[in-house]
């Protein structure tokens, strides 16, 4: 197990030195890098400390720390990708930008846009992390792997257009729970007991009502299960962590969650 570690690592190594403009993840505060998230209207959160409310003693959220465990989360993923010589790191703009956003109160959310961003809002992730009943180290898990795999629809330029608007939304939404249970298998893996708090949490946080647009509780940890089983067979008839590409777990889950084009 150590050995297979150590040559894995070694590989993740080898293959980097082959990106002629290596791809890299920075935090926010790089502004020079990451200034584009102002044309998405967002306001990046630049302090050390976020405090819940003005006068409060305690901090909400310690900025640094949040940014660098969301950096080396995705930087397993692409570490792997990198492994795999993907051809979607070889793109330009050769850059993810990570960090917490200020979001509406009555509005959390966490998104990825622009092909080169992936944002936290501030009172989602404090509502995430203080969510009585939910597992949060299981719930960020998952959000940062749907996330991501929204990165990767992005960049691979997939399009999810049905005739019903909300429909279009729904199947995107899907394919991503679906592409975050692939991911999930491959990295920052989830045991048995993690995987069912992460379909917990899923269940928590899915549309009350089948006229929705992320998926009803069922249909949000079926797609889940979906991309772990794929990645369970791919794995099991000699595909390999190490060569797995996000093209392979884009067409995973493409059998049912298909984009249009």
């Amino acid at each position: 197990m150590k050995k297979s570690f150590w040559f894995g690592i070694a590989a993740v190594l080898v293959t980097c030195s082959n990106f002629a403009h290596a791809f890299e993840i920075y935090p926010l505060s790089d502004t020079q890098r990451c200034s584009s998230i102002s044309e998405a209207g967002l306001v990046p959160v630049l302090d050390k400390v976020i405090y819940a409310n003005p006068g409060a003693k305690d901090p909400a959220l310690d900025n640094e720390k949040v940014t660098a465990l969301l950096m080396g989360g995705f930087g397993i993923w692409k570490s792997k990708f990198e492994a795999a010589n993907d051809i979607i790191l070889k793109q330009e703009p050769s850059v993810l930008c990570i960090g917490l956003v200020y979001d509406a109160i009555n509005k959390p959310n966490a998104s990825a846009f622009q092909k080169t961003h992936i944002v936290f809002g501030v009172n989602f992730l404090t509502t995430l992390l203080h969510r009585p009943g939910i597992d949060s180290n299981a719930a960020l898990k998952v959000t940062m792997a749907h996330e991501f795999s929204h990165f990767l629809q992005n960049r691979h330029g997939l399009v999810f257009e049905y005739k019903l608007p909300m429909l279009s939304v729904k199947m995107k939404e899907l394919h991503a729970d679906c592409m975050a249970g692939y991911l999930l298998s491959i990295g920052q893996n989830l045991n048995d007991q993690e995987f069912q708090k992460a379909q917990h949490y899923l269940s928590f946080i899915a549309d009350a009502h089948i006229v929705g647009d992320h998926g009803i509780a069922s249909q949000r940890r079926e797609a889940f299960l979906y991309g772990r089983n794929a990645a369970v067979i791919a794995l099991n008839t000699g595909h390999s962590e190490l060569n797995t590409t996000s093209g392979d777990i884009i067409f995973a889950c493409k059998n049912k969650y298909s984009w249009t084009r």
